[in-house]
């Protein structure tokens, strides 16, 4: 069961029109990680400055299942090369189809790399690391819920303002698969006061279209779900919602509006506090 089934089946109660949204959640999510998948070239040669040739080796050299306890005690090396190939070996096995992700958090390896999180000093680990993290949050709610109680959620909040492009990537993208999880999973990151660093990186990301429509769809994942998520949480979410309505980008402008829809699904309240903040001759005027 993937986390877009489970969520489904959290809401089948609520009628055929969140059966719908939920749908269109996890095509969205698809969309998002074949994006990054892409962007990334897993397997290519276009991989980012912060991953090594190894990337564009053939499939067949890239490690199974069975190498799972050999990359475990290199994780724990003195020589730094050495921590960096094996978290990087273990993204390779966490990003192949059917990925071995309950192997991986039998072994403890999940707590490893959110230690690795806080290596500043390395920070083409603490991509690798963040990587491995993402694609765990990808399985099942068990294994977001692994993720969310080695405590990472507050370590990828802090990564939201990392100086390395790449970095800074990755948690937002973290950050989005784990609140997307569940409504649970979004409130505990909402709950590390997540919402005015992912702003600042989607004000920041003008020019980054990439960046900036994996932060605009972490938005979206931080504004949906039911119960509703704390209006207080997100109320300074809605002027930069507002804002990036003015954006021409497709995949943007359709996140910008799944969270209006999402955060206006409750009370009255809030849709006129959505109203004071957003255009709403725009917002017709784009819907129409």
């Amino acid at each position: 069961m993937n986390r877009g089934d489970s969520f489904k089946k959290q809401h089948t109660t609520e009628g055929a029109r969140n059966s719908r949204l939920a749908h269109q959640v996890e095509l969205r999510r698809r969309g998002t990680l074949e994006r990054m998948n892409k962007m990334r070239n897993i397997g290519g040669s276009d991989a980012p400055e912060s991953q090594s040739s190894t990337d564009s080796l053939p499939m067949s050299t890239i490690p199974d299942r069975s190498a799972i306890p050999a990359l475990l005690s290199k994780l724990a090396s003195q020589v730094p090369e050495e921590v960096l190939q094996a978290t990087k070996d273990f993204r390779r096995l966490l990003s192949q189809t059917n990925p071995p992700i309950q192997e991986v958090v039998d072994v403890g390896a999940v707590h490893t790399f959110v230690q690795f999180l806080h290596r500043n000093d390395m920070p083409q680990l603490q991509f690798e690391a963040a990587w491995a993290l993402t694609n765990v949050a990808s399985g099942t709610q068990e294994h977001t819920m692994k993720v969310v109680e080695a405590h990472a959620v507050p370590v990828f909040v802090q990564l939201m303002a990392s100086p390395h492009d790449n970095v800074r990537e990755q948690a937002v993208w973290a950050l989005g698969n784990i609140a997307g999880d569940s409504a649970y999973c979004r409130d505990e990151v909402l709950k590390c006061n997540s919402v005015l660093p992912l702003l600042e990186v989607i004000k920041a990301s003008a020019d980054n279209t990439s960046i900036l429509r994996n932060a605009t769809w972490t938005l979206t994942n931080f504004c949906r779900g039911k119960p509703a998520p704390d209006f207080s949480w997100l109320v300074h979410a809605v002027p930069v919602l507002g804002t990036l309505l003015t954006y021409s980008d497709e995949e943007v402008l359709a996140d910008v509006c799944w969270a209006l829809s999402y955060l206006s699904d409750a009370s009255e309240d809030r849709i006129n506090a959505i109203l004071q903040s957003v255009n709403a001759q725009g917002l017709v005027a784009f819907m129409s």
